[in-house]
């Protein structure tokens, strides 16, 4: 199978290059904390949610 010029020309999954970098890091003994793509299709821990509320609530934030 070969694949199109269109297809060849689509720049690399930003998400597979940052999972890269994670796992390199990582074997280097470094803790990591990920901040990439996530578990999009579950819910955020209901203290998650609560901290972004009261976040978004408090006016300091609005700069």
């Amino acid at each position: 199978m070969q694949l199109s010029d269109l297809v060849k020309a689509l720049p690399p999954y930003h998400f597979a290059d940052a999972k890269k970098k994670i796992a390199d890091r990582q074997a280097a003994g470094v803790d990591v904390i990920s901040l990439s793509m996530g578990d999009p299709d579950l819910p955020a821990p209901p203290e998650v949610v609560e901290s972004l509320c009261a976040a978004m609530q408090d006016t300091e934030n609005h700069r």
